[in-house]
């Protein structure tokens, strides 16, 4: 059974830190799991959807860490997931129960 996730009705808002230097802003990460030391991302998007440079830098960042995993989802979870992929890597046709099966596999990997 498939539980429906609960979204925020509101955005968290950071312009009270002003301009900083470089134009840089604060981004977010959908959902963060941490497993001895291993982290893996996840980033949702809905469909032509897309994503900001500067998020799109700093995941590209991370990725580039030896033990940090970014996966990028296509779709509109729960209800439907459209695909999914790694960071860098090709996207993969997938649905709910995929997306779910590969961070179960993800997280048995990172407790080696």
């Amino acid at each position: 059974m498939i539980v429906p996730q609960l979204r925020q009705q509101h955005v968290e808002r950071f312009d009270f830190l002003g301009g900083l230097p470089g134009g840089i802003a604060p981004t977010n990460i959908d959902a963060l799991i941490e497993r001895r030391g291993h982290f893996l991302a996840i980033e949702c998007k809905r469909p032509q959807e897309r994503m900001p440079r500067g998020q799109a830098r700093a995941f590209g960042a991370l990725a580039g860490l030896e033990t940090f995993h970014v996966m990028l989802v296509i779709g509109q979870p729960p209800a439907t997931i459209e695909s999914f992929g790694y960071w860098g890597c090709e996207q993969h046709a997938a649905s709910v129960h995929t997306v779910r099966d590969e961070v179960r596999g993800w997280l048995e990997w990172a407790s080696l």
